[in-house]
């Protein structure tokens, strides 16, 4: 599965080596060209982009409605949040969630095992309201994402302003990643090496 595909050089701005790899499965959280490349994604994926439940290729994928700013869409319009359940294990793809969640929204979404969350700002939401999605999910593992590294140029915030408020965080050498059943517990942060260009 592949969440959210980049168009390399989009807006002028995202200089990351394109992706390289064949999926069944294919997410998009909103239609960006920084979010929505799905000719760049190799084999022949169904394309996920709609809210409500989607049974394929073993997932089991449930599309939550929010919005890309806290003006409810008025400035960069909706965002859907994908939770994604496979073996046992949920997994919360924020997309570029721009505002905070309540606790109804925790309730509505349930018990979530791996939060992949935007940390960035500007665009998302701020290193500080992701601290408080983690608190409100509790997570075993979250995963920091849509930040600044080399190669992207939108002004956006580290990952170092998210990993203030989780000093025991683990910098993991690869992307590649084996979970092992039971999860860690409580919440850990990994920080995943971003792509380069």
């Amino acid at each position: 599965m592949v969440t959210d595909p980049y168009q390399p050089g989009a807006f002028g701005a995202l200089h990351l080596k394109p992706v390289d790899v064949d999926a069944d499965v294919v997410t998009v959280s909103h239609q960006h060209l920084d979010h929505n490349y799905v000719q760049g994604v190799g084999g022949t994926p169904q394309v996920i982009s709609t809210e409500g439940d989607h049974q394929v290729a073993g997932f089991h994928i449930t599309g939550y409605p929010s919005y890309h700013d806290r003006s409810q869409g008025r400035e960069r319009g909706s965002n859907l949040m994908f939770l994604i359940q496979s073996d046992q294990i949920r997994v919360l793809h924020c997309g570029d969630l721009g505002h905070p969640l309540t606790e109804e929204d925790q309730a509505r979404i349930g018990r979530v095992d791996i939060l992949l969350v935007p940390v960035g700002g500007t665009y998302t939401i701020s290193a500080k309201i992701a601290k408080d999605l983690v608190h409100l999910f509790r997570p075993n593992i979250a995963i920091p994402m849509h930040y600044k590294v080399a190669g992207v140029q939108f002004p956006i915030d580290p990952v170092d302003e998210f990993l203030k408020f989780f000093p025991n965080y683990r910098r993991l050498e690869t992307s590649s990643v084996e979970l092992q059943t039971p999860l860690p517990e409580p919440t850990e942060v990994w920080v995943i090496p971003p792509a380069r260009a």
